[in-house]
């Protein structure tokens, strides 16, 4: 009996591939289907960025979220790594303000990010201002000295926690207008706990209304606008 099973896994395998026993396979298929069905239900009118590939759709989606940002207001980017989105925003829109400790993840997050993930040397961002360090500490003292509301936020803080952080400093500087754009909120298993569990958060809490404005179809972006 054992020899039929493993005959018929290796069967299975030849015929299908490793993908149909892959049980992290399956779940990113279930994240998909999740993210599709939260899409059909509340965002059905956003606009979709496909992009030749899941990088070009993700700075294609960015760049018009900038361009959608309203022309006074304070420019920020929350998660930097390498630098590479940062210095898009501020070529658009500059000075732009980027915050990352650069140690990377505090804590574990998905599959295969563990705490310490993307820790980096800081980079040097034309146009750009860097705050480093963890949010909680260098987020109270750049808003005493950068007074005014948010106008465009690049959250790509990764974790529910860092994001609730976030939302929790600079509360009082999200305004009507405020455009945010998230870059992990969805796509992924578990997505439903984390940049997107915080902004559900914020939204309860303050009362702000918001819509949808765009996503992107190939990776994990959603942009919305805070509408009160």
């Amino acid at each position: 009996m054992d020899q039929l099973i493993q005959l018929f896994g290796q069967q299975v395998a030849g015929l299908y591939g490793r993908s149909l026993q892959d049980i992290d396979d399956e779940r990113q298929r279930a994240a998909l289907r999740s993210t599709a069905a939260f899409v059909e239900q509340h965002m059905p009118r956003a606009r979709s960025f496909t992009g030749a590939s899941a990088y070009d759709a993700k700075i294609e989606l960015l760049e018009a979220a900038v361009d959608l940002a309203p022309a006074e207001g304070l420019v920020l980017e929350f998660g930097v790594a390498t630098g590479d989105t940062l210095s898009r925003i501020a070529a658009k829109r500059s000075p732009a303000h980027g915050f990352d400790s650069f140690e990377g993840l505090p804590e574990d997050w998905r599959t295969g990010f563990t705490k310490g993930a993307f820790a980096q040397v800081a980079p040097t961002v034309p146009g750009a201002t860097l705050h480093v360090g963890w949010f909680e500490d260098t987020l109270p003292g750049s808003f005493a000295a950068h007074p005014g509301p948010i106008a465009f936020a690049h959250i790509d803080a990764d974790l529910c926690s860092s994001t609730v952080t976030i939302f929790r400093e600079a509360e009082d500087r999200f305004v009507a207008g405020s455009v945010l754009l998230f870059d992990e909120y969805s796509h992924f298993p578990g997505w439903e706990q984390h940049e997107h569990e915080a902004f559900t958060e914020f939204i309860e809490r303050t009362g702000h209304g918001f819509e949808h404005l765009a996503y992107d179809s190939l990776h994990e972006q959603v942009l919305v606008r805070l509408t009160s």
